[in-house]
């Protein structure tokens, strides 16, 4: 009886997102690094950089930031 219950469970699990809200950027049709996301308001969106590049974030004019947090704020300089 236990294997009945076993399976659904893991196919439940398999199948279901981790974060349902999480956007990845669209890709520009011409250069794959510049990166696109709609704003939606309680939307999180995944910004990933890699080592000896820069990212740039750029908001609408009726936008300020609240708050800049950082993992690892040695590695990484934040100029808001």
């Amino acid at each position: 009886m236990r294997p009945h219950f076993l399976l659904p469970l893991i196919l439940a699990t398999g199948f279901s997102s981790a974060a349902l809200a999480l956007e990845t950027p669209r890709g520009a049709t011409q250069d794959s690094r510049i990166r696109f996301v709609d704003y939606q308001p309680y939307n999180i969106t995944k910004v990933v950089g890699t080592l000896r590049s820069s990212v740039q974030i750029e908001f609408a004019a009726d936008e300020e930031i609240a708050h800049v947090a950082l993992g690892n704020s040695v590695a990484w300089e934040v100029a808001p």
